[in-house]
């Protein structure tokens, strides 16, 4: 007697996840022409296979090779820089054979200051000469999202830390 047997062969096709960690200079979280790649940032893999790997040069980076299951990954945080994408900081994914994950980018940037010293522009040319004294009990107004204001005195600047566009008045 000849027992006949069903065979079945299933395939699959690795996967990979792909993104560029950059400098969001306006830090809106989209990536853009005036945008650059961070070199040297550590972007980690979790989930059915763990891993880290280095942005390149451009801020590139890739895991490849990947089967199918669920990953998570996210960016270590670098001192002084903050995140701006995505939201959650980290990105999740059911990855299925074949699957190619791109886009998954990671938008940093760094607060600016903004300092400065009034003073008494005596001959009107817009910078201050070595004779030209402070003003001082002048209020110097910063408005956005955090409200700052400084009263002048007659020698010393100064200096707020900013985390997004905003107006300065006086």
């Amino acid at each position: 007697s000849q027992v006949e047997n069903d065979y079945n062969f299933g395939n699959f096709k690795k996967s990979s996840i792909r993104g560029i960690v950059f400098h969001d200079f306006n830090a809106n979280g989209n990536i853009e022409q005036s945008d650059s790649g961070l070199t040297n940032w550590k972007i980690r893999l979790y989930g059915k296979r763990i891993d880290s790997t280095i942005s390149s040069s451009n801020g590139v980076y890739s895991f490849m090779n990947l089967s199918p299951g669920s990953y998570s990954v996210s960016e270590e945080h670098q001192l002084n820089w903050f995140s701006s994408s995505p939201a959650a900081e980290l990105y999740t994914f059911v990855i299925q054979s074949g699957t190619d994950t791109a886009n998954n980018n990671f938008g940093n940037y760094l607060n600016g200051t903004v300092s400065g010293l009034k003073f008494f522009d005596m001959n009107g040319n817009g910078i201050r000469d070595n004779n030209e004294p402070g003003l001082e009990n002048w209020v110097i107004r910063l408005q956005g999202d955090i409200n700052d204001s400084a009263v002048t005195n007659r020698s010393e600047e100064h200096t707020s830390e900013l985390q997004s566009p905003y107006v300065i008045s006086y």
